[in-house]
């Protein structure tokens, strides 16, 4: 959901002063945030958009795998841990690309 989107961009860009965002969409997502994010790199915020194809890593078991199939028989919990594998490979892959940069700190 991009409605409050431009609003807490605006807020942190103030606040923190926000400058460096990397965004994971969710491959579920029915809206694309670029269109937003495009209006923020004019006033110099660096915005990278992820999808899994940029950190997915493949682990052992069947829901961290990214080929995992997802279908109206895939139970709830399945779900959760496929949801939670995902964001910490999010997580650790962020954390890296920051690194890289040189950035100085991180709000996660």
């Amino acid at each position: 959901n991009n409605i409050l989107l431009p609003e807490w961009l605006a807020y942190h860009y103030t606040v923190l002063p926000l400058r460096r965002l990397i965004v994971g969409v969710d491959p579920l997502s029915h809206t694309d945030p670029k269109p937003i994010f495009d209006s923020y790199a004019s006033i110099g915020m660096n915005i990278t958009t992820w999808t899994n194809d940029s950190f997915w890593v493949d682990g052992y078991v069947a829901h961290e795998k990214k080929d995992f199939p997802i279908t109206d028989e895939t139970d709830q919990e399945q779900l959760r841990k496929r949801f939670v594998y995902r964001q910490e490979q999010f997580y650790k892959s962020c954390m890296q690309q920051l690194h890289d940069e040189n950035q100085t700190w991180t709000v996660l």
